[in-house]
């Protein structure tokens, strides 16, 4: 069912829960994508969604450059490794994918999730030939939503490396605010430090409307 956009949270930190207790509803469901966690048979789509996509991740993404010359047994391992990080909500690697066509368009997630203080990090990435349609966006700002409503999370970042300007208009749009500057903050495949510019949301106040849902817990 369609989940509003205002805020359902409560501004206190209440008594933690246990992290395998806490409910994760998924697929999150938007306009034009399926999102889900990250399964055992994912393997052979990632890899293709990652070569076709290689120039861009090694550009970018540090995790690149341990998987030149990966095989798709390598990203069936990954995927199996993150379905049971999913399961102890260790980390929330999940996946992008079409639902007209049922293709993978791109992964994403809520990563280091800290449940006392009610805060998580949003990333993502858009294979190449599903670039400039505006996936990206629809993908981040459904994770928002369901950060702040399904996980009732106090706190949501995005950050991004000094340069990528795409990133960071997507980030923007969002209505994101800058919230620091880390010097030399973030390595990319290249061996290069940048400065990783950090933003964050504290509530959906602003937030773009766009149907995003996800099953009742």
């Amino acid at each position: 069912r369609p989940m509003p956009q205002t805020d359902q949270r409560q501004n206190h930190i209440e008594a933690p829960i246990e992290p395998l207790m806490r409910a994760v509803p998924m697929p999150i469901e938007t306009e034009r994508l399926i999102l889900r966690p990250t399964q055992t048979g994912d393997g052979a789509a990632l890899a293709e969604a990652v070569q076709e996509t290689w120039d861009q991740l090694n550009e970018w993404m540090i995790w690149a450059k341990d998987r030149a010359g990966a095989t798709e047994e390598m990203y069936e391992s990954y995927a199996r490794e993150n379905a049971a990080r999913f399961i102890q909500r260790e980390n929330f690697a999940i996946l992008a994918f079409e639902r007209a066509s049922g293709r993978l368009i791109g992964s994403t997630g809520l990563h280091q999730p800290d449940w006392t203080l009610g805060r998580c990090e949003i990333g993502y990435w858009v294979r190449t030939s599903a670039q400039g349609q505006g996936y990206a966006q629809e993908i981040a700002h459904a994770l928002t939503v369901y950060a702040f409503n399904a996980l009732q999370m106090n706190t949501v970042l995005i950050a991004h490396a000094a340069g990528n300007d795409r990133s960071q208009r997507i980030i923007e749009r969002l209505g994101f605010a800058p919230c620091g500057v880390i010097p030399n903050g973030i390595i990319v495949p290249s061996g290069a430090l940048l400065a990783e510019h950090i933003y964050c949301r504290t509530d959906l106040n602003g937030l773009p409307e766009r149907p995003v849902s996800w099953p009742e817990p």
